[in-house]
């Protein structure tokens, strides 16, 4: 029996898709055989300037600096109905219209329904919320007033201007002696798509039109007393784009559809547009590969996330968010908390179809820890021990074992990847995980 240890990069046997090159040709390759460091490095070519900068161009994966959802792609899939369309144009000029007249007050009260459109300001850390009454009925025992809300986000659209949410409700019983019945509700007027991060990922708000039901399951709605904005219940989608992240389905095989993106929902209530701090469920994913032949992902890797947090806030980051090391070039040194991005604190990784069982289809997986996706892709530092038994392990009817794996990723690229294990050779009798 021959048994060799190996610790080889992990990308340069199994997935030939990452080795460093420069474009002036020098290609350095390390690895280790045993204990003893062995650096090969080939012979210096001569450089071409021109050519260089071609190479860079060419190299240089353009697709995740991309942003997918741009204004033609919103105008391609978020059209407004008709009906939906009438009334987000009915809140703008009801808002115009009190911005010219400035008819604004601290609380509403019947007393000042006289003139319409009347409404209440207020603006909350850096968001506006404007509150407008348009139209009012009064009946022996209460007032009924179709009310409308904008919020001024500091998002903005593809003109450069902050994007306005409207949000409408017909039948708010108002009492004469003053003070709304109950809580009234203030459902979203459409579905509103917001691009973040550049447009590499978005955030859609579920919206509808239906003011007289006032329901609001499953919507996004504001909630408002006589003094205007009281708290924003979200119901939303968070979708990402193809280019970064690609879904796959129950066999870890890249859906075709370019239409179905990784995207995961969540619900919050909020007090502050800029505090939004939530729990979401992604589906499993791998990352974007340009030009993959074979549908496989970059470093054939898939991530399949437990429990992951979206911040989406500028005031707090999660408490168990860690920042690996090599990404904090990406953050504002003192303001770390306005990073925004999803944050998994523990997830499975599932190893390239290379790494199997003896007599098992399954792919290999190891547990991992503290993953970031952002827009400038996914990070993290994952490793793990003992994931293949030597008796279990088979390549090429070669027994093998897989005694510790790392992989190192920043903003969507491999940084480092390697792992430690034995092979016997063919030649030789097989062992057993004890004999090891």
């Amino acid at each position: 029996m021959i048994k060799k240890f190996l610790q080889y990069c992990l990308f340069g046997l199994l997935f030939i898709s990452y080795t460093p090159i420069t474009a002036s040709g020098h290609n350095r390759i390390d690895y280790d055989v045993g204990e003893k460091n062995q650096t090969v490095a080939p012979q210096k070519k001569r450089s071409f300037k021109k050519l260089d900068t071609v190479y860079a161009q060419k190299i240089f994966d353009h697709s995740l600096h991309i942003g997918e959802f741009t204004d033609a792609h919103i105008k391609k899939h978020f059209v407004l109905d008709t009906v939906t369309n009438e009334l987000v144009l009915e809140a703008k000029n009801a808002m115009d219209e009190l911005e010219v007249s400035q008819n604004f007050v601290e609380v509403l009260s019947p007393d000042d329904m006289v003139t319409l459109p009347i409404g209440v300001k207020k603006v909350i850390g850096n968001i506006t919320y404007t509150l407008g009454i348009t139209k009012a009925k009064i009946t022996p025992t209460y007032m009924e007033v179709t009310a409308f809300v904008k919020i001024v986000i500091p998002h903005s659209d593809g003109q450069g201007n902050r994007k306005e949410l409207f949000f409408g409700a017909n039948n708010i019983k108002l009492s004469h002696k003053g003070g709304i019945y109950g809580d009234a509700h203030l459902v979203l007027l459409g579905d509103v798509p917001i691009p973040i991060s550049g447009g590499k990922s978005m955030v859609v708000l579920n919206g509808g039109f239906n003011m007289q039901t006032g329901n609001t399951q499953n919507l996004t709605y504001v909630t408002i007393d006589c003094g205007g904005f009281k708290e924003l219940g979200v119901d939303a989608n968070l979708l990402f784009s193809r280019n970064m992240l690609e879904p796959v389905n129950a066999n870890y095989e890249v859906i075709k559809n370019k239409d179905i993106k990784v995207s995961g929902h969540f619900k919050a209530i909020v007090g502050d547009w800029n505090d939004i701090l939530v729990e979401v469920n992604l589906p499993p994913f791998q990352l974007a590969k340009p030009n993959s032949k074979d549908g496989t992902g970059k470093a054939g890797l898939i991530f399949e996330l437990n429990t992951a947090v979206f911040d989406f806030s500028d005031i707090r980051n999660s408490p168990n968010v860690i920042f690996p090391e090599g990404y904090h070039q990406y953050l504002i040194p003192g303001n770390e908390q306005l990073w925004r991005g999803v944050y998994v604190n523990t997830l499975k990784i599932v190893l390239p179809k290379q790494f199997k069982k003896r007599k098992n289809e399954d792919r290999m997986t190891f547990q991992a820890s503290r993953l970031l996706i952002d827009g400038v892709g996914v990070s993290g530092e994952f490793s793990a021990s003992n994931i293949l038994p030597i008796n279990e392990g088979s390549a090429a009817k070669w027994q093998f074992s897989v005694d510790r794996i790392q992989v190192d990723l920043t903003a969507n690229e491999l940084v480092e990847a390697g792992f430690d294990g034995r092979i016997v050779l063919p030649v030789t009798e097989e062992v057993a995980g004890q004999e090891v």
